[in-house]
């Protein structure tokens, strides 16, 4: 009888799994930063003229955004960097959504995306301001009114609040966030 073999003889030789090197953080940085890089068709085709907005009409949606961002932090004193941030976070919103209404579903006004983006900027560049002012000052700059007296209890406080406080997470899927 030939001599026995272990019941191992007649396996393949082990090998190892192979594993997927880690991404460098620079690597991974790198394709972070790279989902933000639009080609020139793809800026003139945001998701708002797609949806049959004209580019002009965008684009002063756009500045008007920004300016309302600018306002609201001017009156906070905020940092400039808060407030570049958040015209960062507004524009690319923008490019990943429309301004456009739709049936059964109501576009996101620029000003309610601009305070959003401001709030979140706030928390990320290490600014916060109390919800209050924050709301306080955003009525302000939307009623034109620098001078306006905003009650708390009252029905444009608490939806300015609500819909800061709503639309984050929207946002910051939008933008990735993780």
């Amino acid at each position: 009888m030939p001599p026995s073999a272990s019941s191992a003889d007649h396996l393949p030789p082990h090998q190892p799994a192979a594993r997927q090197r880690p991404k460098s953080p620079d690597r991974v940085l790198a394709e972070a930063e790279a989902q933000w890089l639009f080609t020139e068709q793809e800026l003139l085709h945001t998701p708002s003229v797609q949806d049959g907005m004209s580019p002009e009409k965008e684009k002063e949606i756009r500045a008007k955004g920004i300016n309302f961002i600018r306002q609201v932090g001017i009156m906070l004193k905020l940092p400039e960097l808060t407030l570049s941030t958040a015209a960062i976070f507004f524009n690319r919103f923008l490019m990943r959504v429309s301004l456009v209404d739709r049936p059964g579903q109501k576009a996101l006004h620029h000003y309610t995306l601009g305070a959003t983006a401001l709030f979140l900027a706030t928390k990320v560049e290490e600014s916060c301001r109390k919800m209050k002012d924050l709301v306080v000052a955003c009525c302000r700059v939307a009623q034109k009114n620098p001078n306006l007296l905003i009650d708390e209890q009252s029905k444009d406080f608490w939806k300015w609040r609500d819909t800061i406080l709503l639309n984050e997470d929207v946002l910051l899927e939008m933008l990735c966030f993780e």
